[in-house]
């Protein structure tokens, strides 16, 4: 037996990169992993490569995370781990980084954990138990050069998690 055997583990972002890692090591472990993409190609067949479920799912949609997480709870009855993993990084520097790049990644990396945890954070409560686990950066912490919505997002995201730490902690949720 795994270390997450049947436990319902979400992760976004997991078509490829640090998502997909994570969801093979969670699969590994026992889980029932749930692959939310926004990329429905490359989650659809993410998932099938692992033999795991997948959901669609744009974060920075606060109401395509309503309805992903109400799908998930409906298919599987709860969601003990949720992974904002999702990510997007558009550089350049501030004088001249669109308005619109700005935008994107603040609604993933910011925004999108906020939805995330507001949705999926809401299930955990009520079960009374959970973890949200937000995939930060040293960049949060550290400024870069040409990295002004990456690093500002970052940031925010750490404040967020520390937040929902303070929110969540009698509850029996952990972030």
């Amino acid at each position: 037996m795994g270390r997450f055997e049947d436990q319902v583990v979400v992760i976004t972002g997991a078509g490829r990169g640090i998502g997909y890692a994570l969801a093979e090591q969670f699969a590994g472990e026992g889980a029932r992993v749930v692959i939310a993409e926004k990329n429905a190609e490359l989650g659809e067949e993410s998932a099938r490569r692992l033999g795991v479920a997948f959901a669609a799912l744009d974060v920075s949609d606060a109401a395509s995370v309503r309805q992903a997480v109400a799908a998930i709870v409906e298919r599987h009855g709860r969601i003990d781990v949720w992974i904002n993993n999702a990510g997007i990084a558009h550089k350049g520097y501030a004088v001249t980084l669109e308005p619109e790049d700005w935008d994107a990644d603040i609604g993933v990396l910011l925004s999108g954990a906020f939805y995330c945890a507001r949705y999926a954070g809401q299930v955990m409560l009520d079960q009374g138990r959970g973890s949200m686990v937000n995939i930060a950066s040293v960049n949060g912490l550290l400024a870069q050069k040409g990295r002004a919505p990456y690093c500002s997002a970052k940031a925010g995201l750490i404040m967020l998690t520390k937040v929902l730490a303070a929110e969540w902690a009698e509850r029996g949720s952990r972030r």
